[in-house]
């Protein structure tokens, strides 16, 4: 998919007019509206700043390839950790508390 399809979809997925998403990019939106047609190609730290506005990955919006799991890349909280390994976490409380029972027994 070429990139100023993806630009344009995924600014209309996030609900913005050009005049909105070159307010937020500190651009104008007669160069949005460039990208979208195709005409110019935002330079890489535009690039960059629209994948992260419109929370993809670079790979994503340039190539239109969604990575395996682009939230892998994401910092985990506890609590999505625990949702995934709980299997890793139920050895390590039963390791403990075997330990626990040694020490004390």
């Amino acid at each position: 998919m070429e990139l100023s399809t993806q630009i344009r979809k995924y600014r209309k997925a996030a609900g913005l007019t050009q005049e909105a998403l070159a307010e937020k990019l500190n651009t104008t939106r007669q160069s949005v509206s460039k990208w979208e047609q195709g005409v110019l190609e935002p330079n890489l730290q535009m690039l960059n700043e629209l994948a992260t506005l419109f929370e993809i990955s670079l790979d994503e919006l340039v190539n239109g390839v969604q990575t395996k799991n682009s939230r892998e890349r994401l910092p985990m909280n506890f609590w999505e950790f625990a949702n995934e390994k709980w299997w890793f976490i139920l050895i390590i409380v039963l390791v403990i508390c075997g330990t626990f029972g040694q020490i004390f027994g």
